[in-house]
């Protein structure tokens, strides 16, 4: 299905006005999905997956596995550093996580079971004690 944006010019220009870098830009609808590219005579709009007769929500499934696998392989090949890559996309994600407000519990991001947290919470507990005992000498 083609969208005709004929009549929502001004919406679409107040859209890709925000964008103060002339760079391309990713627009959605809930039929479509459009690449926005700049040029010296305006836009170019390209819709993606267009002839893959897929329903809205396949097509932006496959853009957004699209897009992950691509970043992950800039981060693994280089050409993304490694951890402003990876911070950066746990950013954006949690931004979607609060957008939706969807939560996630802080202890599903540890690997260690709870009596783990437990013992090492306890030994840095501790050491703490220790170091502040040893500057007290």
């Amino acid at each position: 299905m083609r969208i005709d944006y004929n009549g929502r010019e001004k919406a679409v220009s107040r859209q890709l006005s925000k964008w103060k870098t002339p760079s391309p830009i990713l627009m959605s609808n809930d039929d479509e999905m459009v690449l926005c590219t700049p040029s010296k005579k305006g836009w170019k709009t390209r819709a993606l997956l267009s002839f893959e007769c897929l329903p809205p929500d396949a097509v932006s499934q496959k853009i957004t596995e699209r897009l992950i696998d691509s970043y992950v392989t800039s981060i693994e090949s280089g050409r993304v550093p490694v951890v402003h890559g990876w911070s950066s996309m746990a950013h954006a994600m949690f931004g979607l996580m609060q957008y939706f407000q969807l939560h996630v519990d802080p202890a599903s991001f540890s690997d260690l079971t709870p009596d783990e947290q437990k013992e090492l919470r306890r030994y840095e507990k501790n050491m703490a004690r220790a170091l502040k005992h040893i500057g007290d000498e």
